[in-house]
């Protein structure tokens, strides 16, 4: 194998974020290769000191299926680093997702793309423009739209706009595009019609231009977000998700995914009846949607008492009273998430009839409250996951050690149980807290528990045991999830086990299975 190579990265960026590129000094000690000189990770830097030579005699079919795997482009970079042949096999891969973050960052390398014999470009799936969003805007309260200014990047953009186009037509085999918080002129929609492959738009934080009156285009993508799309000649201040005038899109019943970004229930009064019009229209014309996901609130959408047909809604994210305007579709809905926290419990009962199709629940409450429980099992009877997250007061531990018999054992195909407040930390939490990284796991045996700090925990998961025995997550604070040990064997050999495994993991980001690759190689056996 090749000698490593070693290259500084930032840690001040989340890993998840795709590739970011910028100009680099090019330093032939470091970079021997001309085609490091643009690229730059934004992202933690995870080293790796594994002996690979073990893998040497590995086809390239083995090293191909792990990199279609590793979904990190932190991780990816950083093994495409360890040998000349990683790289030759791995760069595309590296390359699959590309961010530009100001527009003169698209004219910087615009060298990077011009005359190469591995034509790259056409690795290239999904594109992400901008990113200028001030703090302000992008650390927004759940009802709150802010404000955002990126006037000197605007002005570059539209003088420039005309060179534009043809760097995104480079990409040949884009299918997700992304714009954010810049400004985008008419000819924007005529960009589209050039992206045969094109199957998911977002547009954030963005200013558009009229289009000129009776056009339209017809759009055949299958996922479309709107998040605080204004006119171009408005205050920089978010505005209403979609406007008849600046956006004319024609969906030929692909739109499967829609996610809107709406006002404020206090500034809803001030919509006019034309843009509630627009967007009753736009769910109108979705008859094969599958997931809506609202941010912000929707007031009813029966405007001229027209009830969007959206017939095959499987997933729901958003306020309770929005989904009243589809009174037609909910009963279709398999993954439903309410993002109200001052809904009564009694609400619930007043918009949902017996759900029996209904996989998995997420709701927020306000107050702590058994009573949502008597509920959920009435409405949802056939829940694989339920997550409740409450902000105020907590169930007490004999409530938790009833909870198995009482409701638990009334879903014979739930999973996964949550139920913890996601701003307190919890002392049974407090060895988790401000630990960037997992250390070596906890785990618990169902009965006496050597570590009393997880007494409590190994108490709740053995009653609920007993009545659910499928279950196989649990989590009763935000900072970690207790997950259940299904080991390797047939079912009959689980049931026949004298006693389970309990493992403690660090929840949140840090369950992204990024692990094979960071903490130690692993080859599938089937290779």
């Amino acid at each position: 194998m090749d000698s490593q190579l070693t290259i500084s990265l930032p840690h001040d960026s989340p890993s998840s974020e795709p590739i970011c590129l910028r100009p680099l000094p090019v330093d032939e000690e470091n970079h021997p290769d001309q085609r490091f000189e643009y690229l730059k990770i934004q992202a933690r830097h995870y080293p790796y000191h594994d002996d690979l030579s073990a893998f040497a005699e590995c086809p390239d079919s083995v090293w191909l299926d792990i990199i279609d795997r590793i979904t990190e482009c932190s991780a990816l970079y950083n093994f495409i680093l360890a040998s000349s042949r990683f790289y030759r096999l791995g760069i595309r891969a590296l390359y699959r997702r590309v961010q530009f973050q100001k527009f003169s960052d698209i004219q910087n390398n615009f060298g990077f793309w011009v005359d190469r014999k591995d034509d790259i470009a056409s690795a290239t799936t999904a594109l992400f423009l901008g990113g200028n969003a001030s703090a302000a805007s992008t650390n927004l309260s759940r009802f709150c739209l802010g404000r955002f200014n990126c006037e000197p990047e605007n002005g570059i953009v539209l003088k420039h706009w005309n060179v534009l186009p043809a760097q995104i037509l480079r990409f040949t085999k884009l299918e997700q595009l992304r714009f954010n918080a810049i400004p985008l002129p008419s000819q924007f929609c005529d960009l589209l019609v050039e992206l045969p492959l094109l199957r998911a738009l977002c547009i954030t934080e963005c200013s558009l231009e009229p289009v000129m009156q009776g056009w339209s285009m017809i759009l055949p993508i299958t996922e479309l977000t709107l998040k605080s799309v204004k006119p171009f000649n408005w205050p920089r201040i978010s505005g209403m998700v979609v406007r008849q005038d600046s956006l004319r899109f024609c969906f030929p019943g692909t739109l499967e995914y829609l996610e809107l970004r709406t006002f404020s229930q206090e500034n809803w009064p001030r919509i006019s009846p034309s843009q509630v019009e627009s967007l009753t229209m736009l769910l109108n014309a979705s008859s094969s949607l599958r997931t809506l996901r609202i941010n912000g609130y929707l007031h009813n959408l029966q405007f001229n008492s027209e009830v969007p047909s959206v017939t095959q809604l499987k997933t729901y994210v958003g306020p309770l009273i929005s989904i009243t305007s589809l009174s037609q579709s909910y009963h279709s809905l398999e993954d439903l998430l309410i993002t109200d926290y001052d809904q009564p419990i009694h609400s619930f009962t007043k918009v949902f009839t017996p759900q029996p199709r209904l996989r998995t629940l997420k709701l927020f409450l306000a107050h702590w409250d058994v009573e949502i429980m008597h509920a959920v099992v009435h409405l949802f009877p056939n829940l694989e996951e339920l997550k409740i997250l409450y902000q105020i007061d907590y169930p007490n531990a004999d409530l938790l050690l009833s909870i198995g018999a009482e409701f638990l054992s009334r879903f014979p195909a739930l999973t996964k149980f949550h139920l913890y407040n996601p701003r307190v930390i919890h002392p049974r939490a407090k060895m988790e807290h401000h630990h960037k990284l997992p250390r070596s796991l906890s785990q618990i045996e169902l009965g006496p528990c050597a570590d009393p700090e997880f007494v409590s925990d190994g108490e709740f998961l053995a009653a609920w045991e007993r009545h659910t025995p499928q279950l196989r997550e649990v989590r009763l604070v935000k900072d970690f999830v207790w997950r259940r040990d299904l080991g390797s064997g047939s079912e009959q050999d689980l049931k026949a086990t004298s006693r389970d495994l309990w493992y403690k993991r660090a929840a949140g980001p840090l369950e992204k299975e990024f692990g094979a690759i960071r903490l130690g190689w692993k080859v599938d056996p089937e290779f």
